[in-house]
């Protein structure tokens, strides 16, 4: 009786370092996903990122652009009418002076 109760508890310790060695390793490989995730999230969004950087720099292109055609449209049209340009010129100060009470 001796004899098997030394066995059993020899047979308990065996599976008990078992255990602790598989349980290192789970414990390890739900560390290596998560890890894997936090790599594949940070990879996701400096792309994400990047992609809406490039998009802000064209927008931001395309908008100076379009700010540079219509400075030269503007330029061209008081080019071709100088009195009504003034005139213009006038009447929006007049309007404006009123406006602020100047």
């Amino acid at each position: 009786m001796e004899h098997d109760l030394q066995t059993e508890l020899q047979a308990l310790k065996t599976d008990l370092a078992s255990l602790r060695t598989d349980l290192k390793g789970v414990v390890q490989a739900v560390k290596d996903m998560s890890n894997r995730g936090v790599e594949v999230a940070k990879a996701t969004l400096e792309g994400e990122a990047k992609q809406l950087r490039e998009d802000f720099r064209s927008a931001m292109e395309e908008t100076k652009q379009r700010g540079k055609d219509s400075a030269q449209a503007l330029g061209k049209q008081i080019e071709q009418n100088p009195y009504v340009s003034i005139l213009a010129a006038f009447g929006l100060g007049l309007i404006l002076g009123k406006l602020t009470g100047r």
